[in-house]
């Protein structure tokens, strides 16, 4: 039985463009962002085994939003989703992931940035 949290978090998706202006700029993200962190546990294991299977725009939102501070579930499909046969899907995963690990980059270039390493997920 699909739980109300991720069938709402699914139909957001849907509906949504990780590349429009109303994703980011509109607040679309955040707003799937706070669906997302209403998953329980049941929530999470669906979203690990559907996450392959749905459409670009949707894999694209959802590594959007994907961080390693909700668990290992949230890690285990951020690693997955680097193996996309979809180049852009799999260079945002690679990117979110290489982010928690503490690279990050400004007008001077590339940097080590120990404020935004997720110590477990880097592990």
């Amino acid at each position: 039985m699909t739980s109300t949290a991720f069938k709402k978090l699914d139909d957001f998706l849907n509906k949504s463009d990780h590349e429009s202006m109303d994703w980011y700029d509109g607040g679309e993200s955040e707003m799937a962002e706070k669906l997302i962190e209403k998953f329980d546990e049941q929530d999470w294991k669906t979203l690990s085994e559907v996450s392959q299977n749905r459409s670009l725009q949707w894999q694209g939102c959802l590594v959007s939003i994907l961080c390693p501070q909700y668990g290992a579930v949230a890690q285990d499909i951020l690693v997955k989703m680097t193996g996309s046969k979809n180049p852009d899907i799999a260079f945002a995963a690679m990117y979110a992931i290489s982010f928690y690990c503490g690279i990050n980059a400004n007008s001077a270039g590339p940097f080590i940035d120990d404020c935004i390493v997720h110590e477990e997920f880097r592990a």
